[in-house]
């Protein structure tokens, strides 16, 4: 199971903000923190929105000292949201894998851009269809990709989530996991018995921030409630082979004696 905090744009554009928030991730449990990199100019024209990504964006030089502080402690990943990013963080930072958000599988260049890498991708599935999400792969053809549910509402209404989709995921023959904004964890707990093997949930020091994701995010301690929980679910999901269990023996014996008697 890889379990990603999605620090996302969490620490509102400071720095400092986004170590601490690293370090939380680490005592959470989590596999890896990601972040994003993009241009607010490029994304998003004049206005509030241009605005707010200003503010809340993190330089090249900046996400180069947050990989260097993850060190070995915790995989860093970014999404990148235009080629130039992603051209960074290949070249530049050598990631070993790329995370595309799924506003991206709308971006035939980047998508394009890359599957050249060679990398894995990890591609979320948010607001799609399959034939969408099958013309997205086509881009990506022979690359390692794992494919995410999502819902992209923030939050997630729970008659919204679906994870029962995770089967049709399936079908492109390819890992599964879930980018989940539901509150709470049953989503992800949930996602395991369908056979995801990656989880990415929002990740905020407080809900109560103002900002685009801290409401539906999950501050450090319910993170690492999920991931206690996501891990029991997955020992406890087991291979689906129904047969007797180590566990059962002692009382496969006594049943067996107890028959014989009645008998």
């Amino acid at each position: 199971m890889f379990i990603i905090a999605e620090i996302g744009v969490n620490h509102n554009g400071d720095f400092t903000t986004a170590k601490k928030l690293i370090d939380a991730a680490v005592g959470a449990g989590a596999n890896a923190v990601k972040f994003q990199s993009f241009d607010p100019v490029a994304l998003e024209p004049p206005g509030g929105g241009r605005e707010m990504l200003t503010r809340l964006h993190l330089s090249f030089d900046k996400l180069r000292k947050l990989q260097k502080y993850c060190g070995e402690r915790i995989e860093f990943l970014c999404t990148p949201f235009d080629v130039r990013s992603l051209d960074f963080l290949v070249d530049e930072l050598e990631i070993t894998r790329l995370k595309i958000s799924s506003g991206g599988l709308f971006d035939d260049k980047l998508l394009r851009a890359a599957g050249k890498t060679g990398l894995p991708i990890i591609l979320s599935t948010g607001m799609t269809t399959l034939t969408e999400i099958y013309n997205a792969y086509r881009f990506m053809k022979g690359a390692d990709i794992t494919l995410l549910h999502c819902n992209s509402g923030y939050p997630t209404p729970p008659e919204d989530a679906n994870v029962s989709a995770l089967l049709a995921l399936k079908t492109f023959g390819c890992p599964v996991g879930l980018s989940d904004h539901t509150l709470g964890c049953v989503a992800p707990v949930l996602a395991v018995a369908y056979g995801a093997s990656v989880i990415e949930k929002h990740f905020t020091a407080s809900r109560e921030q103002p900002g685009p994701d801290h409401r539906a995010s999950m501050e450090p301690a319910e993170f690492a409630n999920m991931v206690e929980m996501i891990l029991a679910a997955e020992k406890m999901t087991g291979d689906g082979i129904k047969r007797p269990t180590a566990s059962e023996k002692k009382t496969i014996k006594s049943t067996a004696e107890r028959r014989e008697w009645i008998n």
